[in-house]
């Protein structure tokens, strides 16, 4: 005889095993979730310790930044020092030991000169005329130019961002190639004017290399580069028996002189510009500087014969005045870019010696110089030349210079960036 299948009974059996199943599961189960936590948790740590060591590398990369940035201006310092005995030639900055591995903040910076130590002094014209607002520069040749930074045409400066040799749509178009790109106009408190075809373009700078590290550069965590071209002096002196000096940032030099003859004034509109005057040899003597190697005679042109003149001054390479005196009447010539013209002599002022000329602008200029009942002031306004009226404080005064101060920014530094 047989009994049904008692279903409890069954259950009995086979619960402990679902019972077994199931911890087996969650015991599975909660290794997975442990490794997963894990996993998770690694993840973050790392991430965390990514994130530290990222912002510690950002960190030290801006400070380099900064750094390399102080060393420029040490740089700029050395180069332009007001202190005579601390300037350095661009030749003496590389290996330097006040610019070399010096220790700044937490860190460390060095500057080199660029262009193997040697400063970039080349000289060349505009390919076309430039309009005051034009923002690329064409020019003739751009053999020896740095490959950015700053030129002189007339008396403004002019900052552009690179060099284009061939291409005359980069260049603004047809015929403008070769061109400096990126011109920013008006300077340092130089003003944005037009420049006639042919005006001279002058460059005269050394160009700064700077590299930042922290905290060290041997050892660095993080390291810049950045670089400034620096704009350098150099002037002229001029005097008896043709003495020209030339000041080439650091020193005075002699220069050799065309003639003998004693000269009294020079004014120069860039590295590649100038002119000096001077005494009656045979003729007006009148000298002009394109660059070099040398010094060139201009005249004489014949109209002025024994005339001495005293004072020159240029606005622009097609605009300079020049004064001096001669029995008769005084004696002014003005330069158009071309050839000297006499502006006179003014039959009211006979018998005077002009001695100074300057102008603030083509429409602005003036004169002084020597009469007796009275001071002689005169005055440009674009036009006509006019004798200002004697103040009558200053009668049988002989006046010898004038210079006239106009609102002139301070000089920026500044500096860019090498990515590398």
């Amino acid at each position: 005889m047989s009994f049904p299948t008692n279903n409890f009974s069954r259950q009995r059996t086979l619960a402990p095993r679902l019972i077994g199943r199931q911890r087996g599961f969650l015991l599975l189960t909660a290794v997975v979730l442990i490794v997963v936590v894990a996993l998770i948790l690694s993840v973050m740590v790392y991430l965390s310790a990514a994130s530290t060591r990222s912002s510690g590398k950002f960190l030290a990369a801006q400070q380099a930044l900064f750094i390399a940035g102080s060393g420029l201006e040490r740089g700029t310092r050395f180069l332009v020092s007001p202190v005579l005995a601390e300037r350095l030639t661009c030749a003496a900055v590389t290996g330097n030991a006040n610019l070399t591995n010096v220790a700044f903040a937490q860190g460390q910076f060095t500057v080199n000169a660029g262009n193997a130590g040697t400063s970039y002094y080349p000289v060349t014209t505009l390919r076309l005329a430039l309009g005051s607002a034009d923002n690329t520069v064409p020019v003739n040749s751009l053999a020896g130019f740095a490959p950015a930074w700053r030129v002189l045409i007339d008396r403004e400066a002019i900052d552009y961002s690179k060099t284009e040799p061939a291409n005359d749509t980069i260049c603004g178009g047809a015929g403008r190639a070769p061109c400096l790109v990126g011109a920013q106009r008006g300077r340092d408190g130089s003003v944005a004017v037009a420049h006639v075809t042919g005006a001279p373009v002058g460059q005269y700078q050394c160009d700064l290399r700077s590299q930042g590290g922290v905290p060290d550069l041997a050892n660095a965590r993080g390291k810049r580069l950045v670089q400034k071209s620096v704009q350098l002096q150099e002037g002229w002196a001029v005097g008896a028996n043709g003495v020209l000096f030339r000041w080439n940032d650091t020193t005075w030099l002699n220069a050799a002189s065309p003639l003998a003859t004693q000269l009294n004034s020079v004014s120069m509109l860039s590295y590649a510009d100038g002119w000096a005057v001077g005494n009656q040899s045979g003729g007006e003597v009148i000298l002009r500087w394109t660059g070099g190697p040398n010094w060139t005679r201009v005249g004489p042109t014949g109209p002025i014969p024994n005339t001495n003149l005293n004072s020159v001054y240029c606005v622009a390479s097609n605009d300079c005045w020049i004064v001096g005196n001669q029995s008769g009447g005084e004696v002014i010539l003005r330069w158009n870019g071309a050839a000297w013209n006499q502006v006179g002599p003014s039959t009211a002022i006979p018998n005077v010696s002009l001695r100074s000329v300057y102008c603030t602008k083509s429409d602005d200029c003036w004169i002084v110089g020597d009469q007796s009942g009275g001071e002689l002031l005169l005055h440009w306004d674009g036009t006509a030349w006019a004798r200002l009226p004697a103040s009558g404080a200053l009668p049988n005064q002989n006046l010898r210079g004038i210079c006239i101060v106009g609102s002139r920014q301070r000089p920026q530094a500044a500096w860019r960036e090498v990515f590398q």
